[in-house]
């Protein structure tokens, strides 16, 4: 069957085509990471990129996962680095100031003072937890490399 006419997005039945395809190639944002070298090049152009944060991370997460399952853990790290220096140039960092003041304010109710790693360990562990209190957990968790 033939493809389908530009602008459609659609896959056409009986087709074996399985990946989207880009019908706006300009707006592609190429990737490489087969070498470190590639990995860090990638990085420092999704850094200088005029895009939005979200599609930086896009970007980079889809560098990080890729590279994870083509088992290249260098260029994994490389990515996952760079995610965390667009957190902090875009101030997204999961523990930025609000978040650490929430989280803060629900170890100090239920342990009282400050924010530990076997505090917020137990504070996750709740059998009452909310969603809330596991998802500061484990940013707190992993901004503080508390794991074991």
């Amino acid at each position: 069957m033939a493809d389908p006419k530009k602008g459609t997005g659609k896959k056409p039945k009986g087709s074996g085509r399985r990946l989207y395809t880009d019908e706006n190639p300009k707006d592609t944002v190429s990737i490489k990471f087969a070498t470190e070298e590639d990995a860090r090049s990638t990085c420092s152009k999704v850094l200088n990129l005029t895009k939005p944060f979200a599609r930086k991370i896009q970007i980079l997460t889809v560098m990080e996962q890729r590279s994870k399952f083509g088992d290249k853990p260098k260029q994994q790290a490389i990515a996952k680095a760079c995610k965390t220096k667009v957190r902090k140039k875009h101030n997204k960092s999961p523990l930025s100031k609000e978040y650490r003041g929430v989280l803060k304010a629900r170890v100090n109710k239920l342990y009282g003072g400050d924010v530990t790693c076997s505090k917020v360990e137990k504070l996750k562990a709740r059998p009452n937890a909310t969603k809330r209190d596991v998802q500061l957990a484990n940013w707190f968790i992993n901004m503080q490399n508390c794991r074991k």
